[in-house]
């Protein structure tokens, strides 16, 4: 085989000197390398995704197991909503390790204007910037979106009692959540992300896109089996890295 190969690289030698005509063709050919290359690795993410879309509507993603419901529990419970400010301190940000990205796209406006969002069992200070449904009858929606530096607080919030919805996150086998670039300051609803019902609050969490980057935020939710699950995927632009609660 050795040999095969190194008698490949001679002719393939021959064939640069003698025909010069096909120079621009053969320049070409290791950028045409690289694409393929690239073309293959957003393929077998896409496949992941779909795969893990194609488990949830075929039921074989359980139920959370006891831990991580105790874990969740627990987390969901850190933040006090009777307090003036859900805060999130330096020594509270859950997520060391920021992946950051190259890719650059149109961010989502922020104007800095806030409103009084009522969150069912408390009220926060933030302006909307997001809002996408997923309907009965719908077997997903896809978030695909850039965030500018600062604040936010993403709230997957499902809304049926009776059929369950998953959120799949693009590069969860990377260790991100929401996806490159969005550093997790705190959990305020951890209810999630597999199996996720209207009794609770679902995924509410506060995130952070650092100074001169941009964050990717890419995220899936499914309807389940039946299709008769509904939720909604709403972002918030937010002050700080506290929840300002209004009374």
């Amino acid at each position: 085989m050795k040999k095969v190969t190194k008698k490949a690289f001679g002719i393939l030698a021959l064939v640069v000197l003698a025909v010069p005509v096909q120079a621009g063709w053969l320049s070409n050919l290791g950028q045409r390398i690289v694409n393929g290359a690239a073309n293959t690795v957003q393929t077998n993410i896409s496949g992941k995704v779909n795969k893990a879309v194609n488990d949830v509507m075929d039921g074989k993603v359980q139920t959370q197991n006891n831990e991580t419901k105790k874990s969740n529990s627990k987390a969901a419970k850190s933040g006090n909503v009777n307090s003036k400010t859900l805060d999130a301190t330096s020594e509270e940000y859950l997520d060391t390790k920021v992946t950051s990205t190259t890719k650059r796209g149109k961010a989502l406006p922020i104007t800095g204007k806030y409103e009084e969002i009522d969150a069912g069992i408390f009220r926060f200070k933030a302006e909307p910037i997001y809002d996408k449904e997923l309907r009965m009858g719908q077997t997903k929606i896809e978030i695909d979106e850039f965030l500018d530096p600062g604040y936010y607080a993403i709230w997957v919030n499902p809304s049926s009692r009776t059929h369950s919805v998953s959120a799949m996150y693009e590069h969860e086998e990377k260790g991100l959540e929401w996806g490159f670039g969005i550093k997790t300051v705190k959990r305020i609803f951890n209810n999630g992300p597999y199996n996720m019902l209207g009794n609770k609050e679902g995924l509410l969490h506060i995130v952070e896109i650092l100074p001169g980057t941009q964050g990717h935020l890419e995220l899936t939710v499914v309807n389940s089996q039946e299709r008769m699950g509904t939720a909604e995927v709403m972002i918030y632009h937010i002050p700080g890295p506290n929840l300002e609660i209004i009374k």
